[in-house]
C-alpha cells in the first residue's frame, strides 16, 4: 500500500499542474511520500461535490482563484463560490488560494478564515513545499512514523512482554515455577503448529496455495524472498526487480521496530536493540527510505502482477 499524500487541485492551466505538480511530487518523493493528484478543471460544470464525499481523503487543497476557461469568471465569481461549495463539506480542511492578481488577497483579509491560505502564482511551488512541511511535521516525527511502518499492535507486543517481565522479577514470584509455564506454553505452541503445518501441507492444492496468504503458514519476510525470486526468474527489467529484491529488506527493518527493545527515544530518532544484533536506529532519514521502499515495493509488485498472464 502506497503512503500517499493526497492533493485535490482546482485548477485550469495545465502547465500548472505538471511544472509545480512535478516539484511538490519530487519533494514528496523525498520525505518517503506518494503525491497523488485529483484535478478539476471547470469547477462550474464538474460534481465537485463527487471529489468532496470522502471529507478525510484531502491532505491539501489547491484553488485557482481565477478561471480563464470558465465564460464570465471573474476573480471574487469563482474564488467566492469554491471556498463556500468546499467549506460546506470539509471544514477542517487546509487550503491554498492563488492568482497572478495581488489584489484578490483583499477579500482574505475580510474573510478571516481558518486553516486558509493565499499567494502569488509565481510563489505557489515554495509556499505549497512550505505547508507540506508543516503539514507533516508531525507525521515525520519518527514515534508517529513507526506506527505507521508497522501499525499499533508492536505497542501490545511491548506491553504483553513488559507484564512477563515484571511478573517474573516480583520478589514473590517462583521462579522455576514461572519459567517451565512459559517453556511449557512454547513447547505445546510449537507443537501445535507443527500440527496446524503438517496439516497445511496435506490440503488439496488450491486451498494450499490460498492459504499462503496467513503469515502463520508463510511468513511475511520468505513471502517477499519468494516472490523476488520469481521475479528474477521471469528475467524482468531491472526497475521493477530492483524494489522487488529490496523488500525483504524493508520487511526485517519492520520487524524490528515492531519487536527489538527501545533502549532509547527522543524527538529525532529511536534506538532499537536485540540480543546479537547492532543496534537499529530509526530516525527522519531512516523513515523516509524504508518508506521509498515500500512505496517502490508496491509500484514494482503491481507492475509485475500486471505484467504476468492472465488466468483462463
Amino acid at each position: 500500500m502506497l503512503i500517499k499524500f493526497n492533493v485535490l487541485w482546482i485548477e485550469d492551466r495545465q502547465r500548472t499542474i505538471d511544472t509545480t505538480g512535478a516539484a511538490l511530487r519530487t519533494h514528496l518523493d523525498n520525505l518517503g511520500f506518494h503525491l497523488e493528484i485529483d484535478q478539476i478543471r471547470d469547477p462550474r460544470n464538474t460534481p465537485v461535490e463527487r471529489f468532496l464525499s470522502n471529507t478525510s481523503k484531502y491532505d491539501l487543497i489547491l484553488v485557482d482563484w481565477k478561471f480563464e476557461s470558465v465564460p464570465g469568471s471573474t476573480d471574487q465569481e469563482m474564488g467566492g463560490e469554491i471556498i463556500e461549495r468546499i467549506r460546506e463539506k470539509i471544514t477542517f480542511a487546509d487550503i491554498v488560494f492563488y492568482s497572478g492578481d495581488p489584489e484578490f488577497e483583499k477579500d482574505f483579509q475580510k474573510r478571516a478564515l481558518q486553516g486558509v491560505y493565499v499567494c502569488d502564482r509565481r510563489a505557489l511551488k515554495e509556499e505549497a513545499k512550505e505547508l507540506i512541511d508543516y503539514l507533516l511535521h508531525k507525521t515525520l516525527h519518527p514515534k508517529i512514523m513507526r506506527g505507521i511502518v508497522v501499525s499499533e499492535l508492536s505497542q501490545i507486543d511491548d506491553l504483553c512482554y513488559r507484564i512477563i517481565e515484571k511478573k517474573y522479577n516480583d520478589p514473590s514470584c517462583d521462579k522455576p515455577k514461572f519459567l517451565e509455564d512459559i517453556k511449557g506454553s512454547l513447547q505445546r505452541q510449537a507443537k501445535k503448529r507443527n500440527k496446524e503445518k503438517e496439516a497445511f501441507w496435506t490440503k488439496e492444492d488450491n486451498d494450499f496455495i490460498e492459504g499462503l496468504r496467513s503469515t502463520l503458514n508463510l511468513e511475511s519476510h520468505k513471502r517477499a524472498t519468494k516472490v523476488g525470486q520469481y521475479a528474477e526468474s521471469d528475467g524482468i527489467e531491472a526497475k521493477i526487480l530492483e524494489p522487488i529484491m529490496a523488500l525483504p529488506s524493508t520487511v526485517s527493518k519492520r520487524n524490528k521496530l515492531a519487536h527489538w527493545k527501545r533502549a532509547e527515544e527522543t524527538d529525532t530518532h529511536i534506538k532499537l536493540t536485540c540480543p546479537g544484533e547492532d543496534d537499529y536506529t530509526f530516525d527522519q532519514a531512516e523513515a523516509a527510505l524504508v518508506r521509498n521502499s515500500i512505496n517502490n515495493a508496491a509500484q514494482a509488485l503491481q507492475q509485475y502482477l500486471d505484467g504476468l498472464p492472465e488466468n483462463e
